[in-house]
């Protein structure tokens, strides 16, 4: 009985043993990163033909839940904007929770437009404030080119052209995205709308604000210059 009792005591501790070791399966349909950096191209989480993917890292650990149908709708979005703005980019998805958005270094001169799990979460279907932040974002991308053609256009010996300041920066791609915006169909309230809800978050140490200050006045720029962009002509 004894050792009876020993062999049964023995296999349960192996089997404890196993079943640490032992990983669970990913949930599918699932997408893992294709870098140690966890981020995912939205274009191909859009063709998955489910209601939700689950995204995971490199190391198998679960970052959280994509819905390829409003993938799909945003990348509506975004073409929409690289068709007005004559500028092509890509956009990607990454981890964290903090709302933030950002220009990142693509496939040689590229410059990719990554949007995070908390933007998601923060603007749903908004599809007018969406259109708003990814114009932003592909308005910061054409200042880049001009700053470059401009220092490429340059003589030799002349000075550099004086830098702008963040604030400035900020009122830039608020002005040029929100005019590509109302050219694209979309309400100018949106941005205004999704400036107000970053305002009442109160925290200027959020990611979000540190790459994208709030200059002063910065609401107010955004109604008056919303009034100032024509109509888009309707659709025949």
């Amino acid at each position: 009985m004894r050792r009876l009792l020993g062999l049964l005591s023995l296999a349960l501790l192996a089997g404890g043993a196993l079943a640490q070791q032992a990983k669970p399966l990913p949930p599918k349909p699932s997408v893992k990163a294709p870098a140690a950096a966890k981020i995912w191209l939205v274009r191909e989480i859009a063709q998955i033909n489910e209601q939700q993917v689950w995204l995971f890292g490199q190391d198998g650990a679960s970052i959280g839940v994509a819905r390829p149908e409003q993938l799909r709708s945003l990348l509506s979005v975004f073409g929409k904007l690289e068709q007005i703005s004559g500028i092509n980019s890509e956009l990607y998805l990454s981890e964290g929770s903090e709302p933030d958005t950002w220009l990142a270094q693509g496939k040689g001169d590229d410059i990719v437009v990554r949007i995070n799990l908390g933007l998601v979460t923060l603007l749903g279907s908004d599809w007018d404030a969406w259109a708003f932040v990814l114009g932003h974002q592909l308005a910061h991308i054409e200042a880049h080119m001009r700053n470059r053609n401009e220092l490429q256009r340059r003589e030799v010996g002349a000075p550099p052209p004086s830098p702008r300041s963040p604030d400035e920066d900020e009122k830039l791609a608020d002005g040029l995205g929100l005019e590509w915006a109302i050219r694209g169909g979309y309400k100018p309230d949106g941005g205004i709308r999704f400036l107000t809800r970053l305002a009442q978050r109160g925290d200027p140490g959020t990611m979000f604000l540190r790459r994208h200050p709030f200059y002063p006045g910065r609401l107010d720029y955004v109604r008056e210059a919303s009034l100032n962009v024509p109509a888009p002509a309707p659709r025949r």
